[in-house]
Parts: C-alpha cells; sequence; structure tokens
C-alpha cells in the first residue's frame, strides 16, 4: 500500500508524493496571497499585515489534511463499499466469493479540510464507478459533498 492517500508505488517514491501533497497548494496560496498584496489596491498605511502565526496555520493546516484526510477519504469509500456489498449480498444480487474493490487514486487538500480525489470502485462485475470527488474531512471522518462520475456501470 502506498502512502497516503492510496497510491500505490513500486520504488519508493512516497517521499515525492508527500512533498508534492503538501508544498503545491500552499505555494499557490502563498503566491496569490503575495501577489495581491503586492497589487496595493488599499493603501499601505491601512492594510494589515498577515502574520508568520497565521501563514504557519495555514500551512499546518494543509498539511494535518493532506496527511490526515486522505486516509480517511480512503477509508470512507472502502466503508461505503464494504455496507453496499452487504446489502447486495442479503439480496442475492451479487455473486459468491466475489469482493468490492476500492481504489482511490489521488486525494489532494484544496483547502484546509477539503480534498478532492480520483476513485473508482467495484462492487460486481455490473456495479463499478469512476469518478470524481470532492469530501469534507471533518477530524473523525469524511463526508463526500460532490461528485462527477466519469464511467459508471
Amino acid at each position: 500500500m502506498g502512502f497516503g492517500a492510496g497510491l500505490r508505488f513500486s520504488g519508493g517514491w512516497e517521499w515525492l508524493y508527500a512533498i508534492a501533497q503538501l508544498t503545491i497548494p500552499t505555494a499557490t496560496s502563498y503566491r496569490v496571497a503575495r501577489r495581491v498584496w503586492r497589487m496595493k489596491a488599499i493603501p499601505a498605511e491601512t492594510r494589515a499585515r498577515p502574520s508568520r502565526i497565521l501563514w504557519r496555520g495555514v500551512a499546518a493546516a494543509y498539511a494535518i489534511t493532506g496527511l490526515a484526510g486522505g486516509p480517511a477519504v480512503q477509508s470512507a469509500q472502502n466503508a461505503w463499499a464494504i455496507s453496499e456489498f452487504a446489502r447486495l449480498g442479503d439480496q442475492d444480487l451479487v455473486p459468491k466469493g466475489e469482493l468490492p474493490r476500492t481504489d482511490v487514486y489521488l486525494a489532494v487538500p484544496i483547502l484546509p479540510g477539503v480534498l478532492l480525489s480520483y476513485y473508482q470502485y467495484t462492487i460486481s462485475p455490473l456495479y463499478g464507478l469512476e469518478a470524481w470527488g470532492v469530501f469534507v474531512w471533518y477530524g473523525r471522518g469524511s463526508r463526500r459533498v460532490l461528485e462527477v462520475p466519469l464511467s459508471v456501470s
């Protein structure tokens, strides 16, 4: 099993994924804030300079979301697939011996506490989904708030 968000690597590239997952959103938000700051739309006397504590807090929120929210999204997907598999098994709609398969290929924080995920699941040969989803991670779990299906079977 790969690092964090459920990516599978075979070569020890997990560190590169972790660095990218943490630095890309943080660097992007820093550059946008800096560009807005330099626009000087507000006179220097009236604008407040963001404190380092605020930036460190935002960076910590992104890091926590990336490191703990990614696995939470994968766990939520697995739990849903298992419960759906059990529901279909009770109605004899799933072949015996068939197990559900879920894969979360990507789970990246887009805001602190909000993750963008690319995933697929297959519960039986004729029941599956490949989709992009937006998940809200609230510490104890995660909830899907938006899903854009790419293929449905």
